[in-house]
């Protein structure tokens, strides 16, 4: 890897033309692992890698992490987070939530420990960062046989989402989007029991209320009917966000919350034991 260059196009800022140019990886460390990629889409995103190992550091046998099993030859992915500090007083790191470790290293846009850039490479599985992201808060509140579970989008997220709903045994899957484009899609082979288009369907929150344990939310919409998407929780639901809106979120009413005992909360991808769960 040290004496690799790699060639790519680059945007220096958000608004900046994409530039052709080469750059050389940061030299290979103790602790780092080589891969080479073997699964991508025709263009360069930057993380959802598939690939095998070709080179181990010799530290890696000495990390706290899962990857101190690895060995040249195994198959291997990658998300959207490719490293965490992995320090002993981390409190993230040490109870095995690396992908909340605030010294985290993003598989592209970030930077590694010593400082220096990270640049990704090319996209190929989408379970390693949208199936997770998914995937994580379904197990962590409970999604199985006995739930009744939502998911708001049905786009990348969304479709992966009720996908894992119905494979963790859920009883009934209500799939939620604006229009009723998708449905026929959701019903049959995403696994889908019920659709509720929220542009289309008179009075939805009210014939649906009180129907779902758990609503993960993958939207990214400032404007998202929250207060009715509230409706829709039974006593002690919870609605979790993984959308990310660049506005605020919308306001609502609290009296949902607090008549039947609803908890919001958010999440972020996974940590590795929940990949190797998904897998």
């Amino acid at each position: 890897m040290t004496d690799s260059t790699f060639y790519g196009w680059v945007g220096h800022s958000a608004t900046s033309p994409l530039i052709h140019t080469t750059y050389r990886p940061k030299p290979f460390d103790p602790t780092d692992i080589e891969i080479k990629i073997t699964h991508y889409y025709p263009y360069v995103v930057g993380h959802e890698i598939v690939g095998h190992v070709t080179r181990v550091g010799s530290g890696v046998a000495t990390l706290s992490s899962p990857s101190r099993h690895l060995k040249v030859g195994d198959r291997v992915g990658i998300g959207a987070q490719s490293d965490s500090c992995h320090r002993p007083e981390c409190p993230e790191c040490s109870s095995g939530l690396d992908n909340h470790c605030q010294y985290q290293t993003g598989t592209y846009g970030g930077r590694f420990r010593d400082g220096s850039k990270s640049y990704g490479g090319a996209a190929a599985a989408p379970l390693l960062c949208a199936g997770i992201t998914v995937f994580s808060p379904l197990v962590k509140n409970g999604a199985g046989p006995g739930k009744s579970i939502g998911i708001i989008g049905i786009r990348g997220l969304g479709h992966l989402g009720l996908l894992f709903a119905k494979a963790l045994g859920c009883d009934h899957i209500t799939a939620i989007s604006r229009t009723s484009a998708k449905k026929a899609e959701t019903l049959g082979g995403l696994g889908a029991t019920k659709f509720i288009a929220t542009d289309e369907d008179k009075g939805w929150a009210k014939t649906h209320a009180r129907s779902l344990d758990l609503i993960i939310s993958t939207v990214s919409s400032s404007d998202m009917p929250i207060g009715n998407y509230l409706r829709l929780m039974k006593v002690n639901g919870q609605f979790i966000q993984v959308g990310a809106p660049e506005e605020p979120f919308p306001a609502f009413r609290v009296f949902p919350l607090i008549s039947k005992g609803v908890k919001i909360g958010g999440s972020t991808i996974g940590s590795p034991e929940e990949i190797r769960q998904m897998l």
